[in-house]
């Protein structure tokens, strides 16, 4: 297959991808529980001044530190596409963050055409960027505020700069990797046990003559960039938080004594992805 065949097989699956995550944005009208409670009320909270809070902390009863990446991107949406009402409520056109996250999502088709060419071969990057296209999963997460979409993006951009550091180990594409993996874990927080496992990788396959530099790097780069959201969460909250509370709400609910199941409808068999408009009735 020739260079140009792929792109522009490339740029079918990007164009079918995006068509279909457009599609599906028609069908995202509500909030998520989680979309609602955990990112976009921290970013408002920011916006608005009163600090980086989300609104689980004050309106559900309960203690959680979402991971602040998704609320980040929120943020920077804000100022385009919201404005503040009379009594001071912020009123917000949902649709412009929704559409930029798909945007997005094509980058992330391409970083999977990408890596399936550097894996195998253009034939294979192709397959890989139209099963990135139509895989029901990514397609749903793109059209909710929620992390899962730009997480996808960030993961791949890592695996890809990792397989090209493999291909030629420079210095400063490990220096690189290193970094987006710290950026990463803002997102989500699974990512975080990659330092340790990349380090020792580092020196398995070039030695620890060679291999130091980039281990150290792998294992406390993303540890450095992380650290003042650590210190901003242990003067906050009192916990010196890296990421985020996983987990804390399943231990807020399982330690309250009077909760009333039927009074709190979001864990169902779906776990807390119900919606704001079914919570709030």
């Amino acid at each position: 297959m020739s260079q140009r065949a792929f792109r522009f097989g490339l740029l079918i699956a990007v164009l079918f991808g995006l068509g279909l995550r457009f599609a599906h944005l028609a069908s995202c009208k509500n909030w998520l529980f989680d979309e609602y409670y955990y990112y976009f009320t921290t970013a408002a909270s920011a916006y608005q001044g009163e600090g980086f809070n989300a609104a689980y902390n004050t309106e559900r009863e309960g203690i959680f530190v979402p991971p602040p990446g998704q609320s980040w991107f929120i943020l920077a949406m804000l100022p385009f596409c919201s404005y503040t009402q009379p009594d001071g409520s912020l009123e917000v056109v949902i649709v412009l963050p929704k559409l930029i996250q798909i945007l997005l999502s094509g980058f992330t088709i391409i970083l999977f055409g990408l890596i399936g060419r550097q894996l195998r071969s253009r034939l294979a990057g192709l397959i890989a960027a139209f099963s990135a296209a139509l895989y029901p999963g990514f397609v749903h997460w793109s059209g909710y505020l929620m992390s899962e979409s730009n997480y996808l993006l960030g993961l791949t951009l890592l695996t890809w700069l990792l397989l090209r550091w493999v291909d030629r180990p420079y210095y400063r594409r490990a220096l690189l990797a290193a970094a987006v993996l710290g950026l990463l874990c803002f997102q989500r927080g699974n990512p975080l046990l990659l330092a340790p496992t990349l380090a020792g990788f580092s020196i398995f396959i070039m030695g620890w003559k060679r291999g130091w530099r980039p281990a150290l790097t792998f294992m406390f780069l993303p540890m450095f960039i992380l650290l003042p959201w650590r210190q901003f969460n242990a003067e906050r909250h009192g916990d010196p938080v890296w990421v985020s509370s996983n987990s804390g709400i399943l231990f807020h609910y399982a330690n309250r004594i009077n909760l009333d199941p039927v009074k709190t409808p979001h864990w169902d068999d779906m776990g807390s992805i119900a919606l704001v408009s079914e919570i709030e009735s």
